[in-house]
């Protein structure tokens, strides 16, 4: 949540951390900037994070 709104992208580790650790199939909301970002968050497909949202980015 401290990062949101802060244009210091989302927290990758932090993503790829709580899927690995939980199994669950996540969706990876807030601080998602730039083409950079959508690129980080693809990566974390093998560790069950699914998809993303995109709003002001566009």
């Amino acid at each position: 949540i401290s990062r949101d709104g802060a244009l210091s992208g989302p927290n990758i580790e932090a993503i790829r951390k709580f899927a690995e650790s939980t199994g669950l199939k996540l969706i990876a909301s807030g601080g998602i900037s730039s083409l950079e970002d959508v690129v980080k968050i693809r990566e974390l497909e093998p560790f069950g994070v699914e998809g993303m949202v995109v709003g002001r980015a566009l």
